[in-house]
């Protein structure tokens, strides 16, 4: 698993993401934390497509509900809050 921060209008956002894509975007700190594996790699580059969308999101450049390109392993499309599109 790679992953990186990235900091927004809302607050400091953990991305993480695998083999199949995106797997989760939250609050470093939020209700359900996921917790940093020890086998995890901070990758920022590898994270650049997500981090751009996020910004373009906050920019108003992105409705919400708009496709995202990173998939999660049962392959449902993630969006910005990190909810599975069910469409």
């Amino acid at each position: 698993m790679i992953y990186d921060y990235v900091e927004s209008p809302i607050g400091k956002l953990l991305l993480a993401a695998d083999d199949s894509g995106l797997r989760y975007i939250g609050f470093e700190l939020g209700r359900h934390p996921v917790w940093i594996g020890d086998d995890w790699q901070r990758d920022h580059a590898a994270l650049s497509a997500a981090r751009a969308q996020l910004d373009a999101y906050f920019a108003g450049e992105l409705i919400p509900g708009s496709r995202w390109v990173p998939v999660d392993r049962v392959g449902r499309e993630v969006n910005a809050l990190g909810l599975a599109r069910t469409e």
